[in-house]
């Protein structure tokens, strides 16, 4: 067939990335080339009985096209339907076992039906799989962010970028920008380097989250829609009483739901301005000013602040996994007068064992051995990278010693996905992301599945320098102001080709960032 590379225009806005034309490969998309006739194997069976039908032909042997109905009407008897066959199954049913041929031969009459296809019949992975080569990887998923489609190519991908992007919005209707995510992060704050492949290049989305609305530029902010069951875990632990100290808040995502839906009162802060700017407006969009006060400062400067004031806050937020335990020193001299707050600090961590890893990287910036009360595994970065949340009670005077094992910790274990950064010194709001197969993210969930929920309150057997072994028991202490969460399940809205959670993309090099 001859194939034309189609050409997306799209304007230059910064930090967008754009270009006039793409490289012409001899692609086109041709929609009206998706035009087909199917002759399928169908079933005819009286009205009454299509539903034990279905029951027994269950496992692939149904039509599997997106938009088709498998059960249609029979043109020559008004009382009898048709059950539509997949387009693999013939007409002597040799591809189905014996039991449930023999079933189906005993009830139904072996018939044929005409199925006329289009464009619109086939979702993103059945048009890609039919225009690029087969050596070309394919796009299975990709976050959403309001209108936009957030997607991270690979290499061999992205000679048809413009061509991808343009089937992604054909096939879901709330698309209207389609954006491919460069290498580098370049910016002290932390955002995403783009590229506008396909659609308008507008970037001011708006999402809903946690019963919330949140409006901001994408491409002057950091936002992981992937996050949304975190964001909501955290914020359900929260009381009334709660006085919540957000490091990096970003536009809200934890503050204004907190302020919202709990409420507390929220001092949140972000050292990006836009960000700072997206969150006063979302607090007065969702109607929560009287709960939330912003602060567009470095993050240590920010928590000095509040102590200044004797503010008694007593959740912190560390959302910042690239760097934020680097963040913890500003806790070293806290004062007595205040009450001891509960932190909640996000890490990054390759090591073989990552909750240890986590907690010692904690303990090592803060100077003090901490018990913390809950190893939250957020997401799977890749095959060797976890995020993970580490909350507990900061260690005040001689509160202070003591044994930071996680031996007699609770760990929750959640399903998903997360980003992966560098080093960043001064508090901006954002995570840089290593992206893996979807093969190898798949891997790393079902190893994480045979090992589920780990309890930790269980006795722990120590050896003494004269090799006599004593027992100890350790009970796991309760949060002051959080209850205790042993398990959770956390997976981003699916809905088809709509909505997807996970981008695919390729590993990308972690780069540091620093600001004086």
């Amino acid at each position: 067939k001859k194939q034309k590379q189609m050409e997306v225009t799209a304007h230059h806005r910064d930090p967008i990335t754009t270009s006039d034309t793409v490289e012409d490969l001899g692609i086109t998309l041709d929609r009206d080339s998706f035009t087909e006739t199917l002759d399928l194997v169908a079933l005819r069976i009286p009205q009454s009985a299509t539903g034990d039908m279905l029951k027994h032909l269950h496992g692939g042997y149904l039509l599997g096209r997106r938009g088709m109905k498998i059960v249609v009407p029979d043109e020559s008897d008004k009382d009898k339907r048709k059950v539509l066959l997949s387009e693999t199954v013939d007409s002597e049913l040799s591809q189905l076992p014996t039991e449930i041929r023999d079933y189906v031969t005993s009830k139904a009459e072996i018939t044929t039906h005409k199925l006329t296809l289009s464009y619109a019949h086939f979702s993103v992975e059945q048009v890609l799989r039919r225009l690029l080569p087969p050596e070309v990887s394919h796009v299975s998923s990709f976050e959403t962010i309001g209108h936009i489609a957030h997607l991270n190519l690979h290499s061999n991908q992205l000679p048809y970028r413009s061509l991808i992007g343009q089937v992604i919005i054909d096939k879901n209707p709330r698309i209207r920008t389609v954006v491919n995510k460069m290498k580098s992060i370049s910016t002290v704050f932390r955002t995403f380097n783009m590229e506008v492949i396909a659609g308008d290049d507008s970037l001011d989305a708006e999402v809903n989250e946690s019963s919330c609305r949140f409006k901001f530029n994408y491409g002057e902010v950091y936002w992981n829609s992937r996050l949304q069951s975190e964001h909501s875990r955290i914020v359900k632990m929260f009381k009334r009483t709660d006085i919540i100290c957000d490091m990096f808040a970003g536009v809200g995502p934890f503050s204004v739901p907190a302020a919202r839906n709990v409420p507390c009162m929220v001092h949140a802060n972000d050292l990006n301005p836009k960000s700072y700017q997206a969150l006063c407006r979302n607090a007065e969009l969702n109607k929560v000013t009287r709960h939330l006060k912003a602060y567009n400062l470095d993050a240590r400067d920010f928590v000095k602040k509040l102590v200044s004031q004797n503010v008694p806050f007593t959740q912190v937020l560390m959302n910042l996994p690239a760097s934020a335990e680097l963040f913890l020193d500003v806790f070293r001299d806290f004062p007595a007068t205040l009450p001891a707050p509960t932190i909640h600090c996000y890490v990054f961590s390759a090591a073989e064992d990552y909750l240890n890893d986590a907690v010692k990287r904690c303990e090592e910036v803060l100077g003090k051995r901490i018990k913390p009360q809950l190893l939250y595994e957020v997401r799977d970065v890749s095959p060797s990278k976890m995020m993970v949340c580490v909350s507990f009670v900061l260690p005040v005077g001689d509160s202070a010693s003591g044994s930071g094992s996680t031996s007699d910790v609770t760990v929750g274990d959640v399903s998903g996905g997360d980003v992966s950064g560098g080093d960043v010194s001064g508090g901006a709001h954002g995570e840089e992301e290593e992206e893996e197969t979807e093969e190898e993210r798949a891997a790393v969930r079902g190893v994480k599945r045979k090992r589920k929920l780990i309890e930790r309150e269980k006795p722990t057997t120590t050896t003494t320098p004269t090799t006599t072994t004593t027992t100890t028991t350790t009970t796991t202490p309760t949060l002051p102001t959080t209850p205790t969460i042993t398990s959770a399940t956390a997976t981003a809205p699916r809905g088809g080709d709509d909505v997807v959670s996970k981008d695919t993309g390729e590993k990308e090099k972690e780069e540091e960032c620093s600001v004086r």
